[in-house]
């Protein structure tokens, strides 16, 4: 019987090495397979013949199995190798695919929330501060009177720091390193000088005793001068190895504290030093070394202020640092700009914040655009509601409010967005605009007295009260007036104790607890500042003198 032609391997090798398998047919021929079969028969005579064909049979059958088997196997090596081709090919597009994702997702969250802000610096101006010299400096009893004659020539002129970025080579090369040369002189004659290699400058400030200097590679230098002489002695020299804050120094700003008569301690002066990361770090000047108080960012800050421009503005531009400085009350206070876009008819924008420790956040203290529709908005009405007794400079919140509002455009601006809120207003009201205006009036002045509390500002408290007041009394709002009188007073317990202990408020506990940040009388600040403006309307006679008595008879 006649045996199907099958596939095998002439040299017996593993079909996967490469060999090239023939066709064998049993047609009674016979073949050679192998050298080891070499000279043998495959047919028999006789009986055998069949058994022999069958064991053949058998034989090629196993072999035909084994063969196809690597034959299958060669298949599915090459597709996989085919599919992990195609496999890496769809796997890199689908990479490329989640990149193209991941970078529009990245795109869109930058336009909502506002890219990431650096807060450029400048290597391209002389840096220069003033020298000056506490008057009650000891001097040691070794010193001359031809030397305290010289001396007191001497204070007369004027000492200045000066710090020059150049480049310089060194000697016996080609290239060149840029370098910050420091000067103190006086009356234009230098008199001590210092390079820092391989750096510029970058910021500079000096109290009497420690000259800071910031530079571009993120380090910050101190020096320090004379104990007895002060800066009269035209001298420094390096107290400390440099300090690396890790990002190149934006600013620096020392507040020296005022000592009052008869003090004899003296009080250190505190520093801020902001970097290009957007970081600020307060440090409390000693002898021993610049200490750490508290350290914070301006990003927050100035990621706000691109979300508020944002808004009404379709060109957006990066807020900068136009100020930053610590106030007499210990207040790290900032203020930002943001620069007019060409496009846009408005004028710059500029907000003054304030750091509060507690909640290591910044607090809104002033905005130039803010409650424009207000009645008590200095720049609409005229009305300058700091001017009080001829007291106009009392206050940081009317300096930070000057400040911010000093910009011609800025009014110009506030001006029109006025206009603008104003037609929108009596559009949407139908004409009647009055009473949402003086829920803006009412919102201004309570955002002025929190500001106030914040900053710990008694006088300014005063005053925006009784404009608070003034503005409840004219439209003759009786229960509002009460609700500000009974916060003021903080409530007040029931005889027999069943309506237990008040609910303190932050307003009577910024004027009447032990921990009070203003240092003010409650009963004293409603009758100078809230009775006063009530007694103008009629209509609240009544209510005026109940008010009178209680505060006669608690």
């Amino acid at each position: 019987k006649r045996i199907r032609p099958v596939l095998m391997n002439v040299n017996n090798d593993n079909v996967s090495g490469g060999a090239i398998p023939t066709n064998v047919s049993d047609d009674g021929v016979e073949k050679e397979t192998s050298s080891s079969m070499t000279g043998k028969k495959r047919r028999k005579k006789g009986k055998e013949a069949p058994q022999d064909s069958l064991r053949n049979a058998l034989d090629a059958a196993s072999q035909a199995a084994s063969l196809a088997e690597g034959v299958s196997a060669q298949a599915v090596n090459r597709a996989g190798d085919r599919d992990g081709v195609a496999g890496s090919q769809n796997a890199a597009a689908a990479g490329n695919a989640r990149s193209l994702t991941q970078a529009a997702a990245m795109e869109s969250h930058s336009t909502t929330t506002g890219p990431a802000l650096r807060i450029p610096y400048n290597t391209n101006k002389v840096f220069s501060v003033d020298l000056t010299s506490k008057s009650n400096a000891t001097l040691p009893s070794t010193v001359s009177m031809s030397s305290l004659a010289a001396l007191e020539n001497l204070s007369d002129n004027k000492i200045v720091a000066d710090c020059t970025n150049s480049t310089t080579s060194p000697t016996g090369g080609t290239s060149s390193w840029p370098c910050a040369t420091l000067t103190i002189g006086r009356n234009g004659v230098r008199q001590w000088r210092d390079i820092l290699l391989r750096t510029k400058c970058t910021a500079m400030a000096a109290d009497d005793k420690t000259l800071v200097v910031g530079t571009a590679d993120g380090c910050m230098y101190l020096y320090q001068t004379s104990p007895t002489l002060g800066w009269m002695s035209g001298k420094a020299f390096r107290a400390f190895p440099p300090f690396v804050l890790g990002s190149p120094v934006v600013e620096i700003s020392i507040h020296t504290a005022s000592n009052n008569l008869g003090e004899e301690d003296v009080k250190p002066s505190d520093m801020v030093v902001v970097t290009s990361d957007g970081n600020f770090y307060v440090y409390i000047l000693s002898p021993m070394g610049p200490k750490l108080n508290y350290k914070g960012g301006v990003v927050q800050a100035m990621q706000h202020m691109y979300l508020s421009s944002r808004l009404t503005s379709s060109s957006l531009s990066q807020p900068k640092l136009a100020r930053i400085q610590i106030t007499d009350s210990k207040q790290l206070m900032i203020i930002l700009v943001s620069p007019p876009s060409k496009s846009s008819s408005t004028g710059r924008l500029l907000q003054g914040f304030i750091y509060c420790r507690d909640m290591e956040l910044w607090m809104r203290i002033s905005d130039s655009n803010n409650f424009v529709l207000s009645d008590l908005y200095p720049s609409l009405s005229g009305l300058n509601v700091h001017r009080h007794s001829g007291d106009d400079d009392r206050g940081i919140l009317s300096k930070m409010d000057r400040l911010v509002k000093s910009s011609a455009s800025t009014m110009a601006s506030a001006k029109q967005l006025y206009q603008k809120a104003a037609e929108n207003q009596n559009h949407v009201s139908g004409g009647a605009s009055s009473n949402s205006q003086n829920v803006i009036t009412r919102s201004h002045c309570e955002d002025r007295l929190a500001c106030s509390i914040a900053l710990g500002s008694a006088f300014e408290f005063q005053t925006w009260l009784q404009y608070y007041a003034r503005c409840l009394s004219t439209v003759g709002d009786g229960d509002a007036l009460r609700f500000l009188v009974d916060i003021l007073l903080g409530g007040v317990s029931s005889d027999d104790g069943a309506g237990g202990e008040p609910i303190p408020s932050i307003l009577s506990f910024a004027l009447g607890s032990k921990q009070s940040c203003l240092g003010l009388d409650r009963k004293d600040v409603i009758r100078k500042a809230i009775l006063p403006e009530m007694s103008k309307n009629r209509l609240l006679q009544r209510l005026t003198n109940e008010m009178a008595m209680e505060l006669n008879c608690s």
